[in-house]
C-alpha cells in the first residue's frame, strides 16, 4: 500500500532505494498537487478537484467484486470498460483524464501508476 511505501527521513537517508522511492512519490505528489491549483485558478470559482479525487477514489475502491475480483483501486482500472461507464462512475472521466499524463509519466512508480486514483485522494486531503 501507498503507506506502508512512505519511508521516514532517516529511512531515506540511510538507505538509496527508499530515498529514491520517498522522492519519486514527493514528485508525483507535487505534480498533482499543480494539477489541483492549476485547475482551481482556472475555474476562478473557489473550488477544485479535491473534491472530484476524492470521490474518484471512492468510486474506484467501490468498484471492487468479491464474485470475480473485478474492480476495485488496484490497476486504475476505472478507466476501462465496464468500469469507466458504470452510473455511479458518471462525470469522473475529467478526473480521470486530467491524471493520465502523470500516470503515464516515467518518473512515476509502477506502484502509484496502479494506485492514482487513490493517490489523488490521499494528496488532495494532505
Amino acid at each position: 500500500s501507498l503507506i506502508r511505501d512512505k519511508v521516514t527521513l532517516a529511512e531515506a537517508t540511510s538507505n538509496p532505494a527508499a530515498s529514491s522511492s520517498a522522492a519519486m512519490l514527493e514528485k508525483t505528489k507535487a505534480a498533482i498537487a499543480n494539477l489541483i491549483e492549476e485547475d482551481a485558478q482556472k475555474r476562478g470559482d473557489g473550488t477544485s478537484l479535491t473534491g472530484t479525487f476524492v470521490r474518484l477514489a471512492w468510486h474506484c475502491s467501490g468498484t471492487y467484486s468479491k464474485n470475480d475480483g473485478s474492480g476495485g483501486s488496484n490497476g486504475a482500472r476505472m478507466r476501462f470498460n465496464p468500469e469507466a461507464h458504470w452510473g455511479a462512475n458518471a462525470g469522473l472521466k475529467p478526473a480521470r483524464d486530467i491524471l493520465e499524463p502523470i500516470k503515464v509519466s516515467e518518473q512515476v512508480s509502477e506502484q502509484v501508476k496502479k494506485l492514482i486514483f487513490t493517490f489523488s485522494n490521499y494528496t488532495s486531503i494532505t
